[in-house]
């Protein structure tokens, strides 16, 4: 852990979960070079960070040439998975523009993916109610201005827009 530059993290930045492991691919929209097969991929390899926090989602790999920060937002990613196999597991997280796929050290899995799993599970979470909060915020303001509409219209008086607009900020 002294490896990773904690001082990447705000002042304010409560880290809830690390994931250790070796490697990370991207993918997806200029993550690096394009194969022969057409993909656009990343790879590093050496020890990666996956810093799961109360702010974003943090991958640090350090490797030979230094280290390569990725910062992930809550309201960017569109699913998390753990895929175990025989010999590796790796967290992936899809964004709307890219894809991380991060390993998991051996060390983590010879106590069972408890720690991974509670990771993969805070993530969900967390998106979700980034997904809840987007939602909630934009219906109150669509209905403001269909209200507006309806009383340019004149179909509301000025004290029905009024009233029914106080009662949508109130719900905010």
């Amino acid at each position: 852990i002294n490896t990773v530059p904690f001082n990447l993290l705000d002042e304010d930045e409560q880290p809830h979960y690390l994931v250790h492991g070796s490697t990370i691919d991207v993918e997806g929209q200029g993550a690096g070079t394009e194969s022969i097969i057409g993909w656009d991929r990343d790879r590093r390899l050496g020890a990666v960070y996956t810093i799961i926090t109360d702010k974003r989602v943090l991958v640090v790999a350090n490797h030979v040439r230094g280290y390569d920060e990725h910062t992930i937002p809550y309201d960017a990613i569109t699913t998390v998975n753990l895929n175990s196999g025989l010999t590796s597991t790796r967290l992936s997280i899809q964004t709307t523009s890219a894809t991380y796929h991060c390993s998991v050290s051996n060390t983590s899995r010879e106590y069972g993916q408890e720690e991974e799993e509670q990771a993969v599970k805070y993530l969900r979470n967390r998106r979700q109610r980034e997904n809840q909060t987007d939602s909630n915020s934009k219906e109150p303001l669509e209905e403001i201005e269909k209200l507006k509409s309806l009383y340019d219209d004149g179909v509301l008086t000025e004290e029905e827009f009024e009233e029914k607009k106080k009662s949508l900020l109130d719900g905010i």
